[in-house]
């Protein structure tokens, strides 16, 4: 059952039939050696031949379309290990071209599969021939940059280099490195900066070349985008403005095909459209913006009144990094000002339903459970909980001052968990530890929609919280974490030093949303 419909397999009648059909495509030569064997694999595990052992068949047939092709004949996928990693991703992908149609999440789960042995395949080829220091040099100019903080001296150190496979991803790959030197220089105007942004620019698109691509925010392509764009127009290639343009015609082509689709902001459409909006903001292209605006009220619209359908369940989860509220936050950035009466009663009913879930911790401050009917308040965390959504009661009351009410009982239940120590919070990253809190408090502090004295203790707050971030630093320059079992984390946009080091700058130098932030879903 994939959300409330019913896979329904292969009658035993139409067995040999449609085996038979699935041959005659695979032999056609109509699909590239990977698509086909995608294809061939979902397919059978639809067709359901045998009472057992079709997970085993699908992957051998999976094997041998791949190998048929002359430069894929030694490559060797362990899907049933990967599988197994997983944790029923694949099964929930496989499901969604089942029930819905959508072959873009199971392709993109192939294609993370498929990029992470290219990464090592093509580092282990260079590796003992690359100049790690041509990559990311360091920069060492003294210039006017801000006092040695942690984003400054971790740009000008090695830990922006990488000491083993690259990566082209925003969370933890040359575009971080990018997306760092980019902030840095907007304050510092160290000319090493542009020099290392730009390395690591021409870095990317040669990499871009090995790697099977995906629309993620933080692990495909867009993310790259996302920073390119908002780059330092001194280190803008001449291409790039024809690079992403046709980047825009293939997402609009890819959304306007899918049914259901992931709208999360790490993975789905609220990432997507995060790009869209630096497109239009800094690009003055409004053609993706304009493309994705009906399915974004169009989700919106069905998860306000609780009819949409979710494979994944989705529609349950109130976090800005997975739920519906993401997307509702990057909607209200992206199309805040330019709302027609129809789309402004989508985002009234949309922010009413995350309200209805709301917890009371006293008489004057509410906080709100991880997922739709949870009974207990979750962690405070950018990811989950009273942070995120405060920031999206932000933009709802600049729409319409009557929320200021139900955000002041927000932002007094961040207190009040902050106070009581009931906050979750055990390390510095940016996604659910003190870095994004001190970031997120920062920021609310400075909103107009909030008393005063709200204002002064969540300020208070935001330099308590920042000052435990950095007190956890390790020599790296890296953080402690629990993340995972990990003890200690480097290279990381949510996790490690990177979103810290941005976090900490951007508390330093005011309220102000910088453009990084879009990352997180936060625009201006």
């Amino acid at each position: 059952m994939a959300g409330d419909k019913l896979v329904s397999f292969s009658h035993p009648s139409d067995i040999e039939d449609r085996l038979e059909e699935l041959r005659a495509q695979l032999c056609a030569g109509e699909f590239p050696p990977v698509g086909g064997a995608i294809f061939a694999q979902a397919v059978l595990l639809n067709i359901h031949p045998f009472a057992d052992g079709n997970g085993r068949v699908a992957r051998a047939l999976f094997s041998c379309h791949l190998n048929a092709d002359p430069k894929l004949d030694e490559l060797f996928l362990p899907l049933s290990i990967v599988n197994q990693k997983a944790h029923g991703a694949y099964e929930i992908k496989v499901r969604d071209v089942e029930a819905n149609g959508n072959w873009i999440s199971l392709v993109d789960y192939f294609s993370e599969i498929l990029g992470v042995i290219s990464e090592s395949a093509v580092w282990s080829a260079r590796a003992n021939s690359m100049d790690l220091d041509a990559v990311v040099e360091p920069a060492r100019d003294v210039g006017n940059s801000p006092d040695d903080d942690l984003l400054s001296r971790l740009c000008s150190s090695r830990e922006l280099q990488f000491n083993g496979p690259m990566s082209h991803s925003l969370g933890h790959g040359l575009p971080l490195s990018m997306l760092c030197m980019s902030d840095d220089y907007s304050d510092s105007k160290v000319p090493g900066r542009l020099l290392s942004y730009r390395a690591c620019f021409d870095s990317t698109i040669e990499l871009l070349d090995s790697r099977s691509l995906n629309s993620s925010l933080y692990k495909g392509i867009t993310g790259f985008a996302l920073v390119a764009q908002m780059g330092p127009s001194e280190a803008a290639p001449e291409h790039l403005i024809e690079l992403l343009s046709d980047l825009d015609d293939i997402l609009a082509e890819q959304y306007s095909a899918i049914r259901n689709p992931e709208v999360d902001l790490v993975n789905g459409l609220a990432g997507v459209l995060v790009y869209a909006f630096s497109r239009s903001a800094y690009g003055g292209s409004g053609a993706l913006k304009a493309a994705l605006r009906e399915d974004v009220f169009r989700i919106l619209s069905s998860w306000r009144d609780g009819s949409e359908k979710s494979v994944s369940k989705r529609a349950l989860d109130l976090g800005v990094a997975h739920g519906v509220p993401g997307l509702l936050l990057v909607a209200l950035g992206v199309y805040g000002s330019e709302l027609s009466d129809k789309e402004f009663g989508v985002i009234q009913m949309a922010a009413q339903r995350i309200w209805s879930q709301s917890i009371a911790l006293s008489s004057d401050a509410v906080a709100f459970p991880s997922f739709i009917g949870g009974a207990q308040p979750s962690r405070l965390a950018w990811c989950y909980g009273g942070l995120g959504i405060g920031i999206i009661l932000d933009r709802v009351c600049r729409l319409d001052g009557s929320w200021s009410e139900r955000f002041a009982l927000v932002a007094n239940g961040i207190l009040e968990q902050f106070k009581s120590g009931d906050h979750g919070m055990k390390d510095a990253s940016l996604c659910h530890g003190f870095s994004g809190a001190a970031l997120i408090t920062n920021l609310l502090s400075g909103s107009s929609h909030l008393p005063m004295n709200i204002r002064g203790r969540l300020r208070d707050v935001s330099r308590e919280m920042d000052e435990r971030a950095i007190s956890l630093e390790v020599p790296g320059p890296a953080f402690k974490s629990e993340y995972n079992g990990t003890q200690e984390i480097r290279r990381s946009l949510l996790e490690g030093a990177a979103g810290i080091a941005l976090a900490n700058r951007a508390i330093r130098r005011g309220t102000n949303v910088r453009p990084w932030m879009s990352a997180l879903g936060i625009l201006e």
